[in-house]
């Protein structure tokens, strides 16, 4: 895809996430490449609609977040790899995890050869405990929502590495976002406390859950559709790249309900 494609492609999803999702645009800092598929028109793409950090590369080698003001370490091929600088957009390297078995997996889902709560909790605390020994670069957990509940010892097992790591007093659980605050600003666990953005926000109270959110079934093409929000009309027809605010009128609404 050609960088403006990119840029569409990224402010169109912004448009949704901000309209059916309740989600402020400006809230949006980050981004990843579908299949991880970085390139340079993604990353000019990230710079020209004023982009915090790239979370696309993958890396077998365990390196901090980096800025791409120079050539970015983490280069495996001229197709992903930008070439060009880009002052003040960070690269929060997609570091792969080891299986037991020896293989790696770049993101949760691909650990194929995990079977069991054991088989997993022994794969976080393993996996983490490489980092903590080493150059204590950040461990990244990667999964869709959907992962945790393909299975449901994956969330338990999840859990479990939770409990494990809490009571380490040099351990932090943060965002991106807060990772590339502290790269910015660099602060002691002696003061870490104190540290502002990783303090933790008083939130709002939820709008609404999936049991109650109103759930708009589409009829696109041949395919049906579910969009669930909190918003209680739904768009007349499904908001899609291109068409990010439902002005198509090649797909149409079948019906809405609210589930109690």
């Amino acid at each position: 895809a050609s960088s403006a494609q990119w840029s569409q492609e990224i402010a169109d999803m912004k448009t949704i996430l901000e309209a059916w999702g309740n989600v402020p645009s400006k809230e949006v800092t980050g981004f990843r490449a579908p299949f991880l598929a970085s390139s340079e028109n993604e990353i000019r793409a990230l710079k020209n609609t004023s982009f915090t950090y790239d979370a696309s590369m993958p890396s077998r080698t365990a390196y901090w977040p980096f800025t791409l003001d120079y050539k970015s370490p983490l280069c495996q091929s001229p197709a992903t790899c930008p070439n060009d600088s880009y002052p003040g957009i960070w690269v929060v390297p997609n570091i792969d995890n080891k299986q037991s078995n020896g293989q790696v997996c770049a993101v949760l889902e691909q650990c194929t050869s995990l079977q069991s709560e054991d088989d997993w909790v022994k794969f976080f605390i393993s996996n983490f405990e490489a980092h903590y020994s080493g150059e204590k670069a950040p461990l990244g957990v990667y999964a869709t929502s959907a992962f945790f509940y393909t299975q449901s010892y994956h969330l338990s097992a999840f859990v479990k590495f939770l409990d494990y790591i809490k009571g380490m007093s040099d351990v932090y659980v943060v965002t991106h976002t807060q990772l590339i605050e502290w790269m910015r600003q660099p602060t002691p666990l002696s003061k870490i406390k104190t540290f502002s953005p990783w303090e933790c926000p008083k939130r709002p109270s939820p709008r609404c859950s999936y049991l109650n959110a109103n759930h708009c079934r589409y009829k696109v093409g041949s395919q049906e559709r579910t969009l669930s929000t909190c918003e209680s009309v739904c768009p007349k027809n499904w908001p899609d790249l291109g068409n990010p605010m439902d002005i198509n009128l090649s797909t149409f609404l079948i019906n809405s309900n609210h589930l109690t």
